[in-house]
């Protein structure tokens, strides 16, 4: 988005054609921007940008040089000859540079006796070429910096020599909320108030206003801004928006959204403000005007792939996994970035509603999207998940297959060391010389999975395989394994004290008495 440089150099605008006036500069980000986040906002709704590139609102600052009691200094002959037959040719023919040497020319002249005029209008001149900078590199905004800091100074001068001067505090207010520097918006207030107070009753006055005060988080002040900007101008749907805005995080939801319902009756192809009127529905739980705002996106093809998710994540809450399913898939193949973490959580989602065969379904074009681009610990992210649902699934040798992935790309991974143990552990029933008898599935590698998990700095790993080690050796049935599976749960217990490790370690000694007691 564009930075526009408005220019509200009413000095000079008798001689500045409108064309000049709508001149931006075409490579800078725009202010206003780095609006605080609304509160349940899942796809940001950027904050418009031309809301005073729009002629009228440009217009809105064009004055003649008549002055106005008490807020413009008087014109002095000779200030009056100046403008009229030096500067005023050099800005009709847009040249800002000759405009500006000729002004500084008059001030070095006149000195002490400068008109706060001829300072003001050099501020605007300056304002004017940092405007016209492309600034795309180093060198370009350097000068753009240059001319604004020459603009603030000038701006000062005028000021000093005429403290009422109504445009200057405008002006001056102007360049504070486009600045990016810290604090600038708090620098423009106190400059806009100043205006207001001295009698300024544009609406752009009032946008701007609004709009610092927005950004300090000063919402009723913001919004007493807002609706005077659109009383003295109405058909700016920017400042509706800006207000609806200020309501939302309010939590003033019903009124945000009446007003962004009103704004859609008026565009109805506006994505950003279908979004907005999604949130209303949000904070208010209201999850069946949430859908339906979200499926007119949808069918628009205009839903980001945040509100897509968001729809994803509604319809599995409400047990529609198979529509579900379909909306996180376009979602994976719409994302234009690299990062799958949101279609990770929406295949756990899945999973963890027992929708296996659909959150297999999302993590089979997971990886066929970002193929090749994911990391490792993505990748490990992915295995994860897959090998949780086969073992949910009962698909006890698959797990084993993905998760012995997992150690190949992570042989520290505490919970693919356990999971995989736990796998080996599980008692099954085999024939032995003809006698049916349950063991573990395999105790040797299921203990090697252990020692090496309880020898990880992690005390959760630790704690987790200590106890599954220790139900491993109670298998045995034999006395030594017993007094191994006790020294095994007393370590588990110096990490975090349990009351059922207790029980279990209570009965393990009480067995072993017994048996000594035979």
């Amino acid at each position: 988005m564009k930075r526009i440089f408005y220019t509200m150099a009413g000095a000079i605008s008798v001689a500045l054609p409108a064309a000049a006036l709508a001149q931006e500069d075409a490579a800078t980000n725009s202010k206003p921007n780095n609006l605080p986040a609304l509160p349940v906002q899942t796809a940001p709704m950027s904050t418009p940008a031309d809301f005073v590139k729009d002629p009228a609102w440009q217009e809105a600052f064009i004055y003649t040089f008549t002055p106005l009691s008490e807020v413009e200094p008087t014109i002095d002959a000779m200030t009056r000859d100046f403008i009229a037959n030096t500067l005023q040719p050099l800005i009709t023919a847009n040249n800002y540079e000759g405009a500006r040497k000729a002004l500084q020319t008059s001030i070095t002249e006149t000195g002490a006796k400068t008109n706060a005029i001829i300072y003001c209008t050099l501020g605007a001149v300056d304002q004017q070429l940092a405007g016209s900078i492309s600034s795309n590199s180093a060198a370009e905004k350097a000068q753009q910096k240059v001319y604004l800091d020459e603009a603030v100074t000038n701006y000062n001068k005028a000021l000093d020599a005429f403290p009422n001067y109504q445009r200057a505090h405008r002006n001056l207010g102007n360049i504070f909320m486009n600045s990016d520097e810290k604090d600038s918006a708090v620098r423009a207030i106190p400059h806009l108030q100043k205006a207001v107070a001295l009698g300024a009753r544009d609406s752009s006055t009032y946008l701007m206003l609004g709009y610092c005060q927005f950004t300090q988080g000063n919402y009723y002040s913001a919004e007493s801004a807002f609706k005077t900007a659109i009383m003295l101008e109405s058909t700016n749907k920017d400042v509706y928006q800006l207000l609806a805005q200020t309501l939302l995080l309010q939590n003033r939801y019903k009124e945000a959204r009446a007003m962004f319902q009103e704004l859609l009756s008026k565009d109805p192809n506006n994505a950003q403000w279908w979004m907005a009127l999604v949130n209303t529905y949000l904070a208010e739980n209201d999850l069946d005007n949430c859908v339906t705002s979200l499926e007119v996106l949808r069918h628009m093809k205009k839903a980001e792939t945040q509100s897509l998710f968001l729809l994803g994540n509604i319809y599995v809450t409400r047990g529609i996994f198979d529509l579900a399913t379909n909306v996180y898939i376009q979602a994976v193949k719409e994302d234009k970035g690299k990062d799958p973490t949101n279609a990770m959580d929406a295949a756990r989602s899945l999973a963890g509603y027992a929708a296996y065969e659909q959150a297999n379904k999302v993590i089979d074009i997971v990886e066929a999207k970002y193929q090749g681009s994911l990391t490792d610990k993505q990748t490990m992210d992915i295995l994860t998940v897959r090998s949780n649902i086969q073992i949910a699934q009962g698909q006890g040798a698959e797990a084993a297959k993905t998760l012995q992935k997992i150690l190949e790309k992570d042989p520290l991974s505490g919970s693919a060391l356990t999971t995989l143990a736990n796998y080996y552990s599980e008692m099954v029933e085999t024939t032995q010389n003809g006698v049916v008898v349950r063991k573990a599935r395999d105790f040797q590698r299921a203990e090697m999975l252990l020692k090496r998990a309880e020898d990880l700095n992690d005390d959760q790993t630790k704690l987790r395989a200590y106890t599954m080690h220790a139900r491993l050796l109670v298998s045995r049935q034999d006395t030594d394994s017993l007094r191994d599976a006790v020294s095994l749960l007393e370590r588990a217990q110096g990490i975090q004290q349990q009351e059922s490790v207790a029980a279990y370690l209570q009965s393990i000694r009480q067995a072993i008495e017994s048996r000594s007691a035979r």
